[in-house]
Parts: C-alpha cells; structure tokens; sequence
C-alpha cells in the first residue's frame, strides 16, 4: 500500500462538506484494520498512517475516523486492538488532531488500557497495552494546554502511579527495593486508620 498515491484533500481546518475520495475511505479501512494486526511493526505503522491521512481530512471526517478507533476499546476486542487503538489515539494526539470536546470520550479508555491486564490460560497479557496507553498518556501532556487535562488529572494520576509500581516491581534489580521498603516503612506504620500495616503485609508476599 502507497500511501503517497492516494489524492489527499482539505487540511483538518476546512470544516466544508464534500464528498470524501473513494480511494480515501478504502485505505482508511485498511488502516483501522491494520491497527488489530499480530505484528506490532504493522500496528505502528498504521498508526502513523492513520495520523498523517487525518491531518489532511476535514474535522468533520476526521471525527469519523477517531470513532472508527474508539470502537477498538471493546470488551470483546483482543489485547491487540487495544494496543494499535492506544497507538492510533497516541499519534493524533501528538500531532493536536483529537479535540477538545474528544477528551471526556478518549481519556476513560485511556484509563482501563493503562491498567489492561488480561488472562490467557496459565499467563496474563495487556503489557504492550499498559504501554501504549502512557505514551498516549505522554502525547497528550505534550500537545495540550494543562488546562484541557485538568479535570482528569486526579483519575490519570492513580492510574499512572498503579501502572508504574507494578511495570517496575517485574524486574529483578527493583523488586528487592520496593519489599524492603515495605517491610521496614510500612508494616510498621503510625497510621492505623488507613490499614496501612495490613495492606503492606499483604502486599509482601505477593511481591515476592
């Protein structure tokens, strides 16, 4: 597929209706496709397609398109439409092309795919997903004024902290940190009306 041979149209500010390319809405589809692809490299690949064809369409069309990927965030979907979904977002994100008014639709799934961790027989899958939400998550904090952002910060921010203890504590060298700091600032702790001692014996063993 040559994207470059396909006639673009108007850029994302001409909000005029006209009759979309046919050629257009079939590499589209392709794309969203794509995005459900096994192959990460495919999925990384539409992505940025997905984000370079949306920069020429009309906001109009282009909202099309963000609903188009937001139907990805389904129950019923694999771990893999997740991920290009969080990628797909992630792209028009860093390029401004999500409005404003997209945010209290987007940010939600954003949140569930931050903490995405699904069951496959005897092993669990959802780490490429956790990982495709934060750069989501990143491309928006870089794009957009903290302003818009404001509302969700609190929600994002437990989601992100959650996201980041458990990405860390996978590895070798910072698990034995993080159980000695339980053991000897948490299960031992002065706050006794948050069950901070109990959550924390709780949490060893599980750490380990």
């Amino acid at each position: 597929m040559v994207l470059c041979d396909v006639p673009l149209v108007a850029g994302l500010n001409n909000d005029h209706d006209y009759d979309v390319p046919e050629e257009i809405e079939e590499v589209l589809n392709e794309i969203l496709q794509a995005l459900r692809d096994k192959n990460r490299e495919v999925q990384y690949s539409a992505a940025k397609g997905i984000g370079r064809l949306t920069s020429r369409l009309s906001k109009n069309f282009a909202d099309q398109v963000i609903e188009s990927i937001m139907e990805l965030f389904s129950l019923w979907e694999s771990d893999m439409a997740w991920h290009g979904g969080c990628l797909a977002l992630a792209e028009l994100a860093r390029r401004g092309l999500l409005l404003p008014l997209r945010l209290f639709s987007v940010l939600p799934f954003m949140e569930q795919a931050m903490l995405y961790d699904e069951l496959r027989g005897n092993f669990s899958v959802g780490s490429a997903v956790r990982d495709a939400a934060c750069y989501l998550c990143w491309a928006l904090a870089r794009s957009y004024d903290p302003s818009l952002l404001q509302p969700f910060v609190h929600q994002l921010a437990k989601a992100l902290v959650i996201t980041t203890v458990l990405f860390v504590a996978q590895y070798e060298e910072y698990r034995p940190h993080l159980i000695q700091h339980l053991v000897d600032r948490k299960v031992i702790h002065w706050d006794t009306t948050a069950n901070i001692s109990s959550l924390a014996s709780n949490d060893v063993p599980r750490s380990g």
